[in-house]
């Protein structure tokens, strides 16, 4: 019969395959998707609904055109990630800056190297330090999301910024 461990462990790498999978399909949508046009989308909601238990909203209202949904998606990635891999409280901020609309994601923790940061949003590529399991597709999706919408996402230490247009 089976093993109580065995299938754990294959529960597991079920899941974990699943995730991978999930990345691929949505990288690959990113890919081939047309300019977001979409609706208006307030980011300080966008942000609200990807903080998870314990992340900190400090979220002025601002609003894009975009897709909700794949800027949520993109939000949430940031927030598993500093969960995952960075130190202390998750806090996420929306701001104006100037014709531009911000959302960084940033942890208490050191953050990432200068060279690091070059690196950061290539496919499949996972830190040195990363802890936990993980694709390495993350934030090749965000900045897939954010370039669809006519923005871009950088990083600067621990904060990363989705940067977009304003209408």
């Amino acid at each position: 019969g089976a093993d109580d461990a065995v299938l754990a462990d294959l529960e597991a790498d079920a899941a974990r395959l699943s995730e991978l999978l999930d990345d691929l399909l949505a990288l690959a949508r990113e890919d081939a998707a047309a300019p977001a046009r979409g609706e208006p989308v307030d980011l300080a909601e966008v942000a609200r609904a990807a903080a998870d238990h314990g992340a900190t909203v400090d979220a002025s209202p601002v609003t894009v055109h975009g897709e909700r949904a794949a800027l949520e998606r993109a939000a949430g990635n940031l927030v598993r990630n500093a969960r995952r891999h960075g130190r202390g409280t998750v806090t996420l901020t929306t701001r104006r800056d100037g014709d531009r609309a911000l959302l960084t994601v940033a942890d208490e923790g050191p953050g990432l190297s200068p060279e690091e940061a070059g690196r950061a949003f290539e496919r499949f590529w996972r830190g040195p330090s990363a802890r936990g399991d993980g694709s390495g597709l993350g934030l090749a999706i965000v900045r897939a999301i954010a370039e669809r919408h006519g923005g871009r996402v950088r990083v600067d230490g621990a904060a990363f910024t989705i940067d977009l247009p304003l209408p």
